[in-house]
Parts: C-alpha cells; structure tokens; sequence
C-alpha cells in the first residue's frame, strides 16, 4: 500500500518467465488513484522485448491507499479581557497539496477572566477523507484588562463654557494607523465621560473609512441608550444604539443588521471604568471594521 500525497499514484507490477534479454517495459490497466481507496488493476497490453514469444497470463492486484497523518493543534493562548466573547484558534500540520482545514468544532470560547479548555472534533475543509486527523487540545486564557493608565492634566475645552448643564469633548491627533481616527466620548453630568482620548484601530477597511474619526458617543444619564457618532471623508455615520443587556456587571449598548451588515456595540463596565467600542459596515461597497478600548471616569467631560 501506498501513503496519501494529494498526487495521483500508479500501482507497479513484476514478472516471472522472461528469458535471456527480453523484457517487460509496461503493461497497460495498473490501478491509479489519488484519494484514500483501493484502486484494481485490470493488466492487459504488456508492452517490451521479444513478447510475441509468451503466452502471457495478467494476474490483477490492486493500488491501496492509506491516509496521511494529519494534526489539529488547539492554541495555548493569553487574551486580555475585553467583555466580548473570545474564542481560541488552532494551527495544522501535515496538510498536503490545496488541501485545507477552514474551522474545528469544540475550540475553547469564553468571555469573563479564566482559563477555557479546547475539546477539538470534526475538523471541516476540504480533502479531509484522507487523513487520519490526531486532535491536541489547548486553553485559551483570559487574564484582567490591563489597569487605567494615571489620568493627564485635564485639557482645555477648546473655547467652550464650563458652566451649564453642556459637557466638553476631548480630541486628539492620531499617528499611526487611520489617519485621523480618534474617539471621544461625552456625557450628561452625573454620567460618565472619557478619561483620555483613544485612538481607533481598523481590523479592516482602511481604505473604505479614509480619514475619519469617531468624536461623540454620549451614554444617557439613565444608562438605557447611547449615541454614536463617526466621521468620515465619505459622510457622517450616526447611530442610536439602545441597551442590549447588563446583567453580567457590563452594559452592552448596540445594533445589529443582518440586512446591511452593519454593526455597532458599546461595552462599559462601572466596576473597572472599562470600555470597548466596536464597529462593521460598509462604506461605498468597501467593508469595514473598527474598535477602541479605554477607561472613563465619573463627571462631566
């Protein structure tokens, strides 16, 4: 038997009887495969030297072939928390040709601070038939955010009043990545407001967002509704985002369009003054994906 190799494989023969310097070159029916199986010969039409002298008798046999090895690795991996579920990922080895493993069942999913274990089956992609696949499990661990940075000197507010019952809005330039792309948060009095501006980063789109920046996203003082607000060199976005649910100690505010694609979530969580923005869409065709983390403190901005 043979070992899958994602190449076509040809079964081999043997002779017994030749005399002197004839000779067998190739016989014509050997068994041919490329994926697990066995494969039958059916011998005919041998072809060489000094052949018209036999009465030549084809005994069939077969071509076998056994699966490759093939192993999926689950990750043993560290991920800061972020209030949105995270999931582990894996890698591969012994993949052969355009063979491909595109998802796993059972990789380690979690949200809160703690240590998920993988429980990996039923790899899928394509090819997979020939493979004997070997399943090492990992963990993926999620350890506590990161602690708030110590908050800056508070900033000019740009020409606004102090007084009333308004909030400032804090801006800041951006190196790095989009050009442009900040976020900044305001609130009513009593809420919460932004302790320092927070650059946003683009998972996808770059180009599809262009210069933009993300420059209000107001939480009600009620904590039931946030308002958000991008700026684009291709238009303004702004969405209502209403609250989804705080029952685990985080306010996730967000909308969701299957028919559109589009999607918006606001995390915030009081006890650590955390928050995570997240945003996909499209923008002119092009689709995007941005997201932001920081801390905000209790006040006014």
């Amino acid at each position: 038997s043979k070992t899958y190799t994602a190449t076509a494989q040809t079964n081999t023969f043997t002779t017994t009887g030749l005399r002197g310097s004839d000779t067998v070159t190739s016989v014509n029916g050997l068994g041919n495969g490329t994926n697990v199986g066995t494969y039958d010969d059916s011998l005919s039409g041998a072809t060489g030297t000094g052949l018209s002298n036999y009465a030549i008798n084809y005994v069939n046999s077969a071509l076998t072939i056994d699966p490759a090895r093939l192993t999926v690795t689950g990750d043993t991996k560290d991920s800061a928390y972020t209030a949105i579920a995270q999931t582990n990922t894996y890698t591969t080895n012994g993949l052969l040709g355009s063979d491909t493993v595109t998802g796993v069942t059972g990789l380690a999913t979690g949200t809160d601070v703690g240590t998920y274990d993988d429980t990996l089956s039923n790899a899928q992609g394509t090819g997979l038939s020939n493979y004997a696949i070997n399943y090492v499990n990992g963990a993926l661990t999620i350890t506590p955010a990161a602690p708030p940075p110590t908050p800056p000197a508070p900033a000019s507010s740009g020409g606004r009043s102090g007084g009333g019952s308004g909030s400032g809005i804090a801006v800041a330039a951006v190196g790095a990545g989009i050009a442009g792309l900040i976020v900044a948060i305001e609130t009513s009095p009593g809420g919460w407001a932004l302790e320092t501006p927070t650059t946003l980063t683009a998972d996808t789109g770059a180009a599809a967002v262009g210069d933009a920046t993300l420059d209000y996203v107001a939480i009600n003082e009620a904590g039931t509704e946030a308002t958000v607000r991008l700026h684009t060199d291709k238009g303004i976005i702004k969405r209502t985002l209403p609250l989804k649910d705080g029952g685990d100690g985080t306010k996730h505010f967000g909308i969701s369009d299957p028919n559109t694609g589009e999607y918006a979530e606001l995390s915030f969580k009081h006890t650590t003054r955390e928050y995570f923005y997240q945003e996909s869409g499209a923008l002119n065709g092009q689709a995007y994906a941005v997201k932001a983390h920081g801390w905000l403190r209790a006040g006014a901005a």
